[in-house]
């Protein structure tokens, strides 16, 4: 009597509606997403477009805040003494 153990492993990978719109959404030019977008907006009433500000420049009190943190955090780099 011959006895075995198999063990077997697999992977596998479904092609949902949502991965098969990210996959198509991905591939697109900025212009055509931009398109794609703006027909989706048109077609559904439910959707609304919102201003992600990633395409405006930030405001010069930001700009310094920013730079005042960097000043900030390489003070307390400084600070610290290897032993």
């Amino acid at each position: 009597m011959k006895q075995s153990l198999e063990l077997k492993l697999g992977q596998r990978l479904t092609m949902t509606p949502q991965l098969q719109q990210a996959i198509k959404l991905l591939q697109l030019s900025a212009i055509d997403l931009k398109t794609e977008i703006q027909q989706a907006l048109e077609e559904n009433p439910l959707l609304e477009e919102q201003d992600s500000g990633l395409d405006s420049e930030p405001a010069d009190s930001e700009t310094f805040d920013t730079a005042e943190s960097y000043e900030d955090e390489a003070e307390i780099d400084t600070s610290v003494s290897s032993t």
